[in-house]
């Protein structure tokens, strides 16, 4: 046999033992559909003083509900003052991707749209698990009704949709569905509080769809404490988001890192399945707290397309480290800022401030 011969085939065996999967077929051993887990969890219980306090007057747009008094992360981005502008609309929908959502509860009645289920393929997308009524609370809670709290887009509508079981955990098929499901229904926001184990390309086609009808997605970046990149949140025209505390400081398991867009409280009173409230923790909390704001924005700029929506949120953040690309999100500034200045939208009412207030904690 030639030395070149026997010196070829000799590399061969050797890779053959030395590199997994060298010389072998992959046809016969697919990779396994990426699974989801939801990103969040309730500390504690929270049991409101049912006492309402007196309604405020059109210039005071503090709420008169219970919770309202507590909430550090509405104040800490000046949720107050976004009000003054919008409380949101009804016709801004966003679509909560979630393990459902208890439509009973108390503080959401009124909030909803028709939506889907798409791990049991029916349109009874109801909560057997619980999270997807907190990420609910966080974003669209009613305000001015006396009880409760308050979400961050009282006056926008949610759309549940269904694609995590009643055990946390959910598949690629089921939410690359929902997604589909979401754009295709009038979503205009759709929160996805979950990460899922791996990239798949069913989910990012759908979040692509998503995106080519105008939706702004927004995803949990996830609880690991790392800068490791997250799928979906990772996904190029995803608004990622990580948890901030009281003190704009990164909460000790939310990942981080420049691929993350955003900040947003991590830890925010909200309304559980069943018709009681908890403290809920986790970038779970902190992506719905985010969609909350998007949804403020876009009510304020209705025509506004997603990437101005975006860059408005990411230009007026307030910055706070170098664990996320643009800071901690500003609702006052964004809101403001979308109404007087983007897509022809009318100048805001006397009771409404002409320019962004300043911000002592923005650089």
């Amino acid at each position: 046999m030639p030395s070149l011969l026997r010196f070829v085939l000799a590399v061969v065996v050797l890779l053959t033992l030395l590199v997994p999967g060298y010389g072998r077929s992959t046809a016969s051993t697919p990779t396994p559909d990426a699974t989801a887990q939801v990103a969040g969890a309730v500390r504690k219980p929270v049991k409101p003083k049912r006492k309402a306090r007196p309604r405020p007057a059109a210039a005071d747009p503090a709420p008169n509900d219970p919770l309202w008094r507590d909430s550090w992360s509405l104040a800490k981005v000046r949720a107050p003052a976004a009000w003054r502008v919008t409380r949101g609309t009804a016709d801004v929908v966003v679509a909560v991707l979630d393990t459902g959502i208890d439509r009973s509860h108390p503080d959401l009645r009124g909030a909803f749209v028709d939506g889907w289920d798409a791990v049991n393929e029916d349109a009874d997308a109801s909560d057997d698990h619980g999270h997807g009524t907190l990420v609910a609370g966080v974003i669209a809670a009613r305000a001015n009704n006396g009880i409760g709290g308050v979400g961050a887009c009282s006056q926008c509508s949610l759309m549940p949709v269904k694609v995590i079981a009643g055990n946390g955990a959910g598949n690629a098929a089921d939410i690359a569905e929902g997604i589909t499901w979401a754009a295709d229904h009038g979503a205009r926001v759709i929160n996805m509080s979950f990460v899922m184990s791996g990239h798949d390309d069913g989910v990012a086609g759908a979040l692509a769809h998503a995106r080519s009808k105008g939706v702004l997605i927004v995803a949990a970046a996830g609880n690991n404490g790392s800068a490791d990149v997250t799928f979906p949140a990772g996904q190029p025209g995803v608004v990622s988001v990580t948890g901030t505390d009281a003190a704009d400081v990164r909460y000790q398991w939310a990942s981080y890192g420049t691929w993350v867009t955003l900040a947003a409280p991590g830890c925010s009173q909200s309304t559980q399945a069943g018709g009681g409230y908890a403290d809920f923790c986790g970038t779970s909390s902190a992506a719905a707290f985010a969609s909350g704001i998007a949804a403020l924005a876009r009510s304020a700029a209705r025509d506004a397309a997603v990437d101005r929506i975006v860059a408005a949120i990411s230009a007026n953040a307030v910055r706070v480290g170098d664990f996320v690309a643009s800071g901690r999100v500003d609702a006052a500034a964004t809101a403001t800022v979308l109404s007087v200045s983007c897509c022809g939208q009318p100048a805001p009412a006397d009771n409404r401030p002409a320019h962004p207030e300043p911000h002592p904690d923005r650089l």
